[in-house]
């Protein structure tokens, strides 16, 4: 079963630190579960609060600013393309928060 939750309002009125603290009792009540955190803050405040160094964001891949570890494989679609970066940069369930 999959769950969507959204956190939505205006600059400046706690969406970042609900989330953080939301993520951080989620994996503590459900440990064997993954999480898929997307946070569209430029900041990338959300990363560093767990400890990692956020280098690569789907902004990257917009503005083409995004520096991938092989060539771009030719004759992609443009939905192939964003799948192919977003994989590049996603964290892996390996590394831990």
């Amino acid at each position: 079963m999959t769950t969507t939750i959204a956190i939505t309002g205006k600059s400046g009125n706690g969406k970042t630190t609900i989330a953080k603290s939301m993520l951080y009792n989620l994996r503590l009540k459900y440990p064997e579960k993954s999480f898929l955190v997307v946070d569209n803050d430029l900041t990338t405040e959300f990363g560093f609060t767990f400890g990692k160094e956020v280098r690569e964001t789907v902004y990257g891949i917009r503005s083409g600013k995004h520096e991938y570890k092989t060539g771009i494989p030719s004759k992609m679609t443009r939905q192939e393309y964003v799948e192919w970066a977003m994989e590049d940069i996603i964290l892996k369930k390996t590394q831990t928060f």
